[in-house]
């Protein structure tokens, strides 16, 4: 009897712990889709640290920029010999890039955003109507290692806080590539004005009629984009914080 009893007790003991651990799982489900729901707001508007309320985010798919390319040239009726034409570069090189068979150098972006009026950002995302480039109270984010990244035989290219339809200039982590002038290359020159900061390494800087200027971490230079330029790390590859300004359009 006293066994029979202390098994019933036992499983009245089971029953209840069982209610328990479900009841418990229920309210941890609830709070974990709580928690999941905030991320996903958190994920979509910024809030204000004021709390006056949260600024929305421009989220946008992020294209290549060839698609941008030949969008922006078919809505403007422009074929590839005009825009070429247009844009100082080969008919043969803008086929290549819209097709996705090149990955444009920063000055050949220049280039086409010059040539076509755009900036050179419209290349790489999606195109802001009239209303997102008004757009006031903004800010945006980028996670290291997680913004667009474009590699051209010179540079290795992070696009940071891109996600901004609004944003006027244009910032680019940079790994720079090449040791010495020959393996650079042409100089580049384009509209527009540029600060550099030298991040990690050294770099050297090459600009026209100036001598040769060396940066070491820490150190910034700030230049007129019209002057030929090159940039190379002598000792290893450099990492630099580029802000890139295109010219004021009327």
């Amino acid at each position: 009897m006293r066994d029979g009893a202390s098994g019933r007790v036992l499983s009245a003991r089971s029953a209840k712990m069982g209610l328990h651990l479900t009841q418990n799982f229920a309210h941890m489900k609830r709070d974990m889709q709580k928690i999941t729901d905030v991320l996903n707001q958190k994920s979509d508007d910024e809030a204000d640290p004021k709390g006056r309320g949260s600024v929305p985010r421009q989220r946008v798919r992020k294209p290549l920029p060839g698609e941008n390319l030949r969008v922006i040239r078919q809505a403007r009726g422009l074929s590839l010999i005009n825009a070429a034409r247009l844009c100082a570069v080969s008919p043969a090189t803008l086929s290549r890039i819209e097709n996705g068979l090149m990955s444009p150098t920063f000055d050949v972006m220049t280039r086409i955003s010059e040539g076509l009026g755009i900036a050179v950002y419209d290349l790489i995302r999606e195109q802001p109507d009239a209303a997102e480039k008004n757009l006031r109270g903004w800010s945006s984010r980028t996670r290291l290692g997680t913004g667009r990244q474009i590699e051209t035989a010179q540079y290795r290219f992070e696009f940071l806080c891109d996600d901004v339809l609004a944003k006027t200039f244009t910032l680019l982590r940079a790994e720079v590539l090449c040791r010495t002038l020959d393996e650079f290359g042409p100089f580049q020159s384009h509209t527009g004005q540029e600060q550099i900061t030298v991040q990690d390494g050294t770099v050297e800087v090459h600009l026209q009629h100036y001598k040769p200027r060396l940066l070491h971490c820490g150190d910034s230079l700030a230049f007129d984009s019209t002057l030929a330029h090159a940039v190379i790390a002598p000792d290893a590859i450099a990492t630099v914080f580029w802000v890139f300004v295109p010219e004021a359009r009327p």
